[in-house]
C-alpha cells in the first residue's frame, strides 16, 4: 500500500544566490538626513510620502509565510525545526518592522488610513485576549479621523516574493521560506536591539524638544513654526 507523507520543512527548496534583505523600518529611517540640521531634517522627512499600502501588504505577506512555517513545522523533525528556526525569527522581524513602519508613517491618503486599520486589526487579532496590549496598539495606530468611505472599501492582499531579477538593493521586499538562507544571513547582520532602542530614544528627545520650542516661544515666524510642527510628526 502506497503511503504519502505530509509536507514538512524538509521539502523546502532553498534559493541561491543570497538576496540582500532590507526591512521596511530601516528603509524608512534611512531616508532621514540631519545634514542640514535636526529641524529641517525631520521636517523634510515628515513631508515625504511613503507607500503605506505597499508596506502593509508586505506585513501581510510575511505573516502568511510565518503561518506557513508553523504549519510545516507540525509535521517536521525536531532537528529540522531547530535548524530553520532563524528563518522564522527573520520573518517575524520583517513583519514587525513593516508593522511599526505603518504605525510611524503619518497617513496622507485614504489608502494610508485603510492600511493602518488593516494592520491594526491584524495586531489585535494576534494578541488575542491581551486587552492592555490591544489598547496600546490602538493608540499607536490612531491618527486623526479615520472612516473615509474610500478607506473602508480598500482591500489589501499579501505581497508575494519577487523574482530575483526584479529585486533592487535597499528596497524592502517580501521573502518566503525558500529564501531561508537569505533570512538567516540577514538575521546575523542585525544591530543589537539595545542600540536600536537608544536611537529611538534620541529621536523622541528631538521631537519633545521641538514641541517645547513651539509651546515656549510665542514669537516664532510662520515658516519656522510650520517646520517645527512637521518635525514633531
Amino acid at each position: 500500500m502506497k503511503t504519502t507523507s505530509s509536507p514538512s520543512l524538509a521539502d523546502i527548496e532553498l534559493d541561491l544566490p543570497l538576496r540582500r534583505v532590507t526591512d521596511d523600518l530601516a528603509a524608512f529611517t534611512d531616508r532621514l538626513s540631519l545634514s542640514a540640521g535636526a529641524e529641517k531634517g525631520y521636517a523634510s522627512f515628515a513631508a515625504e510620502t511613503h507607500p503605506v499600502g505597499e508596506i502593509a501588504e508586505r506585513a501581510i505577506g510575511h505573516g502568511v509565510e510565518i503561518t506557513r512555517f508553523l504549519a510545516l513545522s507540525g509535521s517536521s523533525e525536531w532537528a529540522q525545526v531547530a535548524y530553520f528556526l532563524d528563518m522564522l525569527i527573520g520573518l517575524s522581524f520583517l513583519k514587525a518592522a513593516a508593522t511599526i513602519t505603518v504605525a510611524l508613517r503619518p497617513p496622507r491618503l485614504p489608502v494610508d488610513f485603510a492600511a493602518r486599520q488593516r494592520v491594526l486589526g491584524d495586531v489585535i487579532a494576534a494578541v488575542g485576549g491581551d486587552t492592555g496590549f490591544a489598547e496600546i496598539a490602538r493608540k499607536a495606530f490612531v491618527y486623526g479621523e479615520i472612516g473615509e468611505p474610500a478607506a473602508v472599501e480598500t482591500v489589501f492582499h499579501a505581497a508575494t516574493v519577487p523574482a530575483l531579477d526584479d529585486t533592487r538593493d535597499g528596497r524592502p521586499t517580501v521573502l518566503g521560506l525558500e529564501q531561508g538562507l537569505s533570512l538567516m544571513a540577514f538575521l546575523r547582520e542585525q544591530t543589537s536591539p539595545a542600540i536600536l532602542v537608544e536611537r529611538a530614544a534620541l529621536q523622541l528627545d528631538d521631537a519633545n524638544r521641538f514641541a517645547r520650542t513651539i509651546e515656549d516661544d510665542a514669537g516664532l515666524d510662520r515658516e519656522r513654526l510650520d517646520r517645527l510642527q512637521r518635525a514633531c510628526h
